[in-house]
């Protein structure tokens, strides 16, 4: 009896040396694995601050985008604008030019009707005294020209 209790007794306190390490090893891993969700935790924390900074930084990019895009909207009808009312300075530029290229080609006409009409006069002499004052110049031209 005395060898059975001794073998009871034996593997019992194998047993509880065995339970005992189990229990140190379970509370090493235990110690460990609350670490590791302690550093989890604050890395948790940590990216939650990130993502919360983050999303505050798309808000404000994605408003300086939104202003972006209609400043490039109203610069976009601006240019527009500009474009058809320098089209329309082209269209009068253009007009103003043909209407002046038409004037001095009339004042041209003109000028060479006038050397044909005083080509054909001969000048007389003017009064003595000087008083003629170019009169009878433009008498003659009036008397030469043709009457329609």
């Amino acid at each position: 009896m005395q060898e059975a209790t001794k073998a009871v007794a034996d593997t019992a306190g194998r047993q509880l040396a065995s339970y005992e390490s189990q229990i140190d090893a379970d509370e090493r891993q235990i110690k460990e694995l609350t670490g590791q969700v302690g550093r989890l935790a604050a890395e948790l924390n940590q990216f939650k601050h990130d993502l919360d900074q983050e999303t505050q930084s798309r808000t404000s990019l994605e408003g300086q985008l939104s202003a972006e895009h209609e400043h490039s909207r109203r610069l976009a009808c601006r240019i527009a604008e500009l474009e058809a009312e320098r089209s329309h300075f082209d269209l009068t530029l253009q007009e103003e030019r043909q209407s002046a290229a038409k004037g001095i080609e009339l004042l041209l006409m003109a000028q060479e009707n006038l050397k044909r009409v005083f080509r054909n006069i001969q000048p007389e002499k003017p009064a003595e005294n000087g008083d003629s004052n170019g009169h009878l110049l433009v008498a003659a031209v009036a008397s030469d020209s043709p009457t329609e």
